[in-house]
């Protein structure tokens, strides 16, 4: 083997090391069940009952307990990621589907606000490709990515460190996305590097019908980690106002 690839091969191991016994430091707290609020912010085009609303600031917050985060499943099986190989090429995506969520707009100086019913929204995780942020099931399956999902930047290394219950604030590339992932990976077929628009798959809330849309785009999506322009932060914050 070449001497200066062995020597990079083994400073980026050293690196990886180095890095996973800090993480283990920093986070070798007990996960304890407990009331958490999960925030995602991020500027798009959103339609909150009859009213429309171009690049808006918009915050969802969704409020629920660790002790309620679980393997995703499909058809009562858990959902694994064959693209995991942190234990032997197997992982699961998880999700906190307990809870209540709520979404505020901001846009021309006007704020609405609708809370969501039960049921449709999930706090996602998938610690194996680096995504993370809120899912639904306005398709009566698992959609990932919609209303907002993030990957890439500080959210995609967030993600893989993290379990829903340690408190972080990332950042990264936001998509609005039913049908996610826009192109085919493993055995996921893709959606032709496109997302269905959502006006046919609201989110019902006490203010009307949601509909978040994502503007910022590449048409069609040029991979499934850079085809959005958007970027916003998520956050994981004990619930102070439930623990009082």
């Amino acid at each position: 083997m070449d001497r200066e690839l062995m020597a990079r091969r083994i400073g980026a191991a050293f690196v990886s090391s180095a890095v996973a016994i800090s993480l283990a430091i920093v986070f070798a707290t007990p996960a304890l069940a407990s009331p958490m609020v999960y925030t995602a912010k991020f500027v798009t085009n959103i339609k909150i009952g009859h009213h429309s609303y171009n690049n808006a600031s918009v915050t969802i917050v969704f409020r629920g307990d660790t002790a309620d985060i679980a393997n995703a499943e499909s058809g009562g099986m858990a959902l694994a990621s064959s693209e995991c190989t942190d234990n032997g090429g197997v992982g699961y995506f998880k999700y906190l589907t307990k809870g209540a969520a709520t979404i505020i707009a901001h846009s021309a100086g006007v704020t609405i606000k609708a809370k969501l019913k039960p049921g449709q929204v999930f706090v996602a995780l998938d610690s194996c490709n680096g995504g993370i942020g809120f899912g639904s099931f306005v398709t009566g399956g698992l959609e990932v990515a919609y209303p907002v999902g993030f990957t890439l930047g500080t959210a995609m290394s967030g993600a893989v460190q993290n379990d829903l219950t340690i408190p972080v604030s990332m950042s990264g590339a936001v998509y609005s996305c039913i049908g996610y992932p826009p192109d085919s990976v493993g055995n996921l077929p893709g959606n032709n590097g496109m997302c269905t628009p959502p006006d046919a798959y609201p989110l019902f809330s006490d203010n009307g019908n949601v509909y978040v849309y994502q503007p910022y785009t590449f048409q069609p999506y040029i991979s499934n980690h850079g085809g959005s322009m958007n970027r916003g932060t998520f956050s994981i914050a004990p619930d102070v106002e439930r623990d009082e």
